[in-house]
C-alpha cells in the first residue's frame, strides 16, 4: 500500500523539504484527519481529508500542487503572492516562487477546521 510517507520518500530536494513541512504541520495540528495517499484512482498523492474537506498535495514537473476541497483557500495564498498560479481549487508554487508557508497553513486552517 502506497503511503504518505512513502511518497514523501520518492522526493529529493526542496520539493521533499517544503511537503514534509506541510505534511508536519498538518500532522501535529490535525491529527484526527484521515491521511491517504489517494485523491482518485488515476493519482496517488498525499491526502487529508476531514468530513468533506480535504488538501491534498502533488509534486509535479517543477512544481508543488495543493489542492484544497473548500472554496475559497486558493484566495488566502493568492492574495498576498501574486506570483503564485492560482485556480478556484489549487495553487500551483514552482520551485523557483518564495514558499509562502504561512498562508499555506492559514489556507490548511480554513479547510480542515
Amino acid at each position: 500500500m502506497h503511503t504518505v510517507d512513502h511518497y514523501l520518500e520518492s522526493l529529493k530536494g526542496i520539493r521533499k523539504n517544503r511537503l514534509e513541512e506541510v505534511v508536519d504541520y498538518i500532522r501535529t495540528k490535525y491529527p484526527h484527519v484521515e491521511e491517504s495517499c489517494s485523491l482518485s484512482p488515476k493519482w496517488n498523492y498525499p491526502t487529508f481529508k476531514t468530513g468533506d474537506n480535504y488538501v491534498a498535495l502533488a509534486s509535479v514537473k517543477n512544481y508543488i500542487s495543493i489542492h484544497f476541497g473548500r472554496y475559497g483557500a486558493t484566495k488566502i495564498i493568492g492574495e498576498r503572492n501574486p506570483k503564485i498560479q492560482t485556480k478556484v481549487g489549487c495553487v500551483n508554487i514552482k520551485d523557483k516562487d518564495e514558499w509562502p508557508i504561512e498562508d499555506i497553513q492559514k489556507a490548511i486552517d480554513f479547510t480542515l477546521r
